[in-house]
């Protein structure tokens, strides 16, 4: 039986919603290699592997050798023929020119340093006429109603503001800046579409819920947030939530694109 996008995201219905339009802008097909980077735990490659089927190939990238012997064991060949993963750089793709109908790659871009040369990549790996799908949150617009107004703009943006450890590159406004790089990097035909989530429940796993669960540590280099405070406001949106009157929102833009036949080669 094939696999469904509320199988593979269970839990929060908007994600299941967010990734069912994505991979309908995709459209993977039978018989194509399509390219997720970036692909976490796995769950959207998979999702393709099983649309391209055994003619074709999914290939799932992590950046560490350790990320990709988990996603093996979380995904044995013989249950997806079609799927592998592969430790690399989105900077230097391992991967010989040409080699993919489609590309995917979803809230990653800010965790690279050298972003308009992962996007040259992107393009020298796509086949002529290939795809690709580019797209990325952007965490300083989301908007949370049902809590003290000031607090939530405090937390907020200091959430946007802050640097994970994994990657000094992040940054809370990926998503606005997004088409400009895109737009930039030589694909035909760009644009951009913007694809909003929405929670009106405040509870795990729910996107809005998730990211708000950060401390006061975490933001203490760029905000003056305490802890009582960020728990302050958890409590509020978890009141709201039960009064009915909580709402969550923020818009993924995603940029979607083709190799033109002739492309200028990076210098």
């Amino acid at each position: 039986m094939p696999i469904n996008a509320g199988e593979l995201w269970p839990g929060d219905p908007a994600r299941q919603v967010r990734w069912e339009q994505i991979m309908a802008w995709l459209a993977p097909n039978a018989g194509e290699s399509v390219l997720d980077i970036g692909c976490g735990g796995g769950e959207a490659v998979a999702f393709v592997a099983e649309r391209v089927g055994p003619s074709g190939h999914a290939i799932g990238l992590e950046r560490s050798a350790a990320s990709v012997a988990k996603l093996c064991a979380r995904y044995p060949v013989i249950e997806l023929p079609a799927l592998s993963f592969q430790s690399g750089e989105a900077e230097a793709l391992p991967f010989a020119d040409e080699s993919f109908a489609a590309v995917l790659c979803v809230n990653v871009l800010e965790a690279i340093l050298d972003r308009p040369r992962a996007l040259a990549e992107m393009l020298r790996v796509l086949k002529p006429d290939g795809r690709i799908l580019l797209a990325h949150d952007d965490y300083e617009s989301q908007a949370y109603a049902g809590a003290d107004r000031d607090l939530t703009r405090r937390a907020v943006s200091a959430y946007a503001n802050s640097t994970f450890k994994s990657y000094p590159t992040s940054d809370g406004q990926m998503g606005r800046q997004l088409w400009s790089l895109f737009a930039s990097a030589g694909f035909l035909e760009p644009e951009v579409r913007v694809l909003p989530l929405v929670n009106t429940k405040y509870r795990e796993p729910f996107f809005g819920w998730v990211h708000a669960q950060f401390t006061a540590d975490f933001v203490a280099t760029v905000s003056d947030l305490t802890q009582a405070e960020i728990d302050r406001w958890h409590r509020e949106l978890a009141a709201a939530s039960q009064r009915g009157t909580y709402f969550y929102c923020v818009n993924l833009y995603v940029c979607l694109g083709r190799k033109p036949h002739q492309v200028n080669s990076w210098s």
